[in-house]
């Protein structure tokens, strides 16, 4: 899976989005910048996604996945989103 990655250049971005009444939206971006994201990759995302609680009335609308090429990613979106690294990371993190 580290190989995918690495060949993809796969980068992972969190977009949030406030709405009115203290609600907001979150999305999560996955940028192939070498073309598309394997799928292998997002079949292995899919499946975390689908193993995430859901509901428990939470500000937070969790929207999913969004995956793109760093051609069809728009500069909004983008922007608008902060990327997603080891930064977020602790020590026994395993991210492939």
């Amino acid at each position: 899976m580290q190989e995918l990655l690495a060949d993809a250049g796969v980068e992972f971005r969190l977009r949030f989005q406030a709405h009115a009444h203290g609600v907001g939206s979150c999305e999560m971006l996955v940028v192939g910048r070498r073309g598309r994201v394997p799928q292998p990759i997002v079949d292995k995302i899919d499946e975390w996604w689908a193993a995430l609680p859901k509901g428990g009335g939470s500000p937070v609308v969790l929207l999913g996945c969004r995956y793109g090429t760093s051609e069809e990613v728009t500069m909004s979106e983008y922007l608008g989103s902060v990327l997603l690294d080891d930064r977020f990371l602790g020590e026994d993190a395993d991210i492939a």
